[in-house]
């Protein structure tokens, strides 16, 4: 069974992911793999002389960010339906819930990653997560809430409030990342992961959200022999000759338009400045090939007349699963 290298991220202070939107009052629900490696990036680049992003951001692979609770650990559930054996019921009355679903703990990815039905029990279907057999019911990861904002104005002008909606996590959950490369260079990922748990990551870091504490572990996940499909545990971006060695017919996949604002950049004068767009494919997308897919880095740098402008890339290289893939 593969064993993989973890970063935790603990103790995490109030938390809100923008979601593209111009307003706060709905916040992302997923810390995206494309999202921690830029942020890994800004955090270097502010002490690298001669900072290479390409070079940096090539060595190494990581995850979308997923919750944990104590010692358990859930995965992305795969998109499309999932093929499950109810033991107390039929599966009809469980429909809609089971379409809600987000996250699998890991000890049933031994199944699905055989291909095989779930076996499971209607009281493990707990709200976005399916959670293994006799595990505790009361599972309590992270709730959200909305709160009113009232700014104040430096120049005594009328402000008006605005709300804005924040993650609580439990203080024994959190989110985990899976990460592969060298031991020089995870000794180097696991230091920048404690800066930027110092610094926070998301909207309204300079009133503490979104700080954390960081853990290192192991993880075994099952995988198939005989896999016929690669589940998506990052956003991926493929290349021309990857595209032609999928067959999109018999996957099951979301693409997702992603952008966002040069926040990140040393240059102050740029952080205002829009990235260009991009589509990926979407975590927990489940695609029909046996080749290897290694994703690229997109050129997402703004068309900006200014000496200064350095470049912003976003990484699409594929944290992918083997899979052995149910029918549908």
């Amino acid at each position: 069974m593969p064993t993989y290298s973890i970063i935790k991220l603990c103790n995490i202070t109030p938390m809100h992911l923008g979601s593209g939107r111009a307003t706060y009052e709905k916040a992302a629900t997923d810390l995206h793999s494309d999202t921690l490696s830029a942020a890994l990036a800004a955090i270097y680049a502010q002490t690298a002389p001669n900072f290479d992003a390409k070079g940096f951001m090539e060595s190494f692979l990581i995850s979308s960010a997923f919750p944990f609770c104590d010692n358990r650990y859930f995965l992305p559930k795969p998109i499309g339906r999932l093929s499950v054996d109810l033991t107390d019921c039929k599966e009809e009355s469980v429909r809609k819930k089971l379409k809600k679903l987000k996250y699998i703990e890991l000890p049933l990815w031994e199944q699905i990653a055989r291909g095989e039905a779930v076996k499971i029990s209607k009281e493990q279907i707990m709200g976005d997560f399916l959670v293994a057999a006799g595990s505790d019911s009361d599972i309590d990861l992270f709730a959200r809430y909305t709160t009113l904002r009232v700014p104040v104005s430096r120049t005594g002008d009328n402000e008006d409030p605005y709300y804005i909606e924040r993650t609580f996590f439990s203080p024994q959950a959190g989110l985990y990342c899976i990460i592969d490369c060298n031991e020089q260079t995870k000794g180097l990922i696991e230091n920048l992961f404690v800066q930027l748990g110092e610094t926070g990551i998301g909207s309204y870091k300079s009133t503490g959200c979104g700080q954390f504490t960081v853990e290192t572990a192991t993880i075994e996940i099952p995988s198939a022999n005989d896999a016929n499909g690669a589940l998506l545990l990052s956003q991926y971006i493929p290349t021309k000759e990857e595209l032609g060695n999928i067959d999109l017919d018999a996957s099951r996949y979301e693409l997702v338009l992603r952008n966002g604002y040069m926040a990140g950049s040393s240059v102050p004068q740029f952080t205002h400045l829009q990235k260009k767009s991009v589509y990926m494919f979407k975590c927990g997308s489940l695609l029909a090939t046996s080749s290897h897919l290694e994703g690229k880095l997109a050129d997402v740098t703004p068309e900006w007349n200014d000496n200064a402008m350095h470049p912003v890339l976003r990484s699409g290289r594929s944290f992918i699963l083997p899979i052995k893939m149910q029918e549908q």
